[in-house]
Formats: structure tokens, C-alpha cells, sequence
């Protein structure tokens, strides 16, 4: 984990025009260097040669696709507080993560030590996940809330 001067430093090695780079191949990693570099004013190559250099600076984790969960019939999505036992988090965790529903785990402060974004297609589905979930040894309670629609999903705000 960086400490708080590597991050200073690292925010001083990226430019504006870096930053614009990233904001528009977190919207869309498709987009084709010649229209990238259009849109913050740089050659084609002068783009990619950055968009390489953002890469391989780890600013850039993964290009991956966006799939529409509706598409799949996943539209039901919950959001579970889970409270754990004084030890064990990391073995909860790998076992959180075999669970193909869980699309992602948090650990947070508070009442509770995790939290999950949970997807599936239906109730039914969601209960069989939570009958996973208590298979898993030091699970002492969890709280859930149900998002019936999302209105806001976007990557993170770098200006």
C-alpha cells in the first residue's frame, strides 16, 4: 500500500492532459487512438504512447467489457452487511469470493466488518446465496437492503 507521499508524488508525475486521457477510456476503453487524441488535443501516437505509459504506471489496472446485467436477467441486486467473528476475516473473504453472486466485497468500518454487492435473477436465487453465506464459519449476522433501481454507476471523478 502507498503512503501518502508516494501518492503526493505520484499526482505530481501525472499532467492534465493524462488525467483527461483517463476520465475518457474510463467511459469508453474502445475508443480508437486517433479519436482519443482528438479530444485532448495530442497526434494519434502521442495518445497511445501515453495511454501505453498509464498502463504500465499501474494508473490503468484492467480494459475490460461493461455487460449489462439486465441482459443475463440479473436485475436483482442487494447490498449485505455482514458482521463477522474477532477473527478469520481473510479465509471469510476467499470464501466470499467463490461465490459467483458476489460481485464485490468491502471491508468497512462500524457494526458490521464486510460489505457485498450481491447480484442474481430473482429472490430464490439471492436466498440459495445467502445459504452460502452461512455455510461459512464465523458469520455471526448480516443485515440486507434491496436496490430496486440503480439511477447513478460511474467510474471514479479524477478532476
Amino acid at each position: 500500500m502507498k503512503n501518502q507521499q508516494e501518492i503526493e508524488k505520484s499526482r505530481e508525475d501525472i499532467s492534465k492532459i493524462d488525467i483527461q486521457i483517463l476520465e475518457i477510456v474510463s467511459r469508453d476503453a474502445s475508443i480508437s487512438s486517433a479519436d482519443l487524441g482528438k479530444a485532448v488535443g495530442l497526434s494519434s501516437s502521442s495518445a497511445n504512447e501515453r495511454l501505453r505509459r498509464l498502463k504500465s504506471e499501474g494508473y490503468i489496472v484492467a480494459t475490460v467489457a461493461v455487460i449489462d446485467p439486465l441482459k443475463f436477467s440479473r436485475d436483482f441486486l442487494a447490498f449485505v452487511r455482514l458482521k463477522i467473528g474477532t477473527t478469520g476475516k481473510q479465509d471469510i473473504v476467499k470464501q466470499l469470493e467463490a461465490i459467483r453472486s458476489v460481485e464485490e466485497i468491502h471491508s468497512i468500518a462500524g457494526e458490521f466488518s464486510l460489505l457485498l454487492k450481491v447480484r442474481t435473477v430473482n429472490a430464490d436465487a439471492m436466498e440459495r446465496v445467502f445459504e452460502e453465506i452461512y455455510q461459512i464459519p464465523n458469520i455471526i449476522g448480516s443485515e440486507t437492503d434491496i436496490a430496486f433501481r440503480t439511477y447513478t454507476d460511474r467510474p471514479p471523478q479524477l478532476l
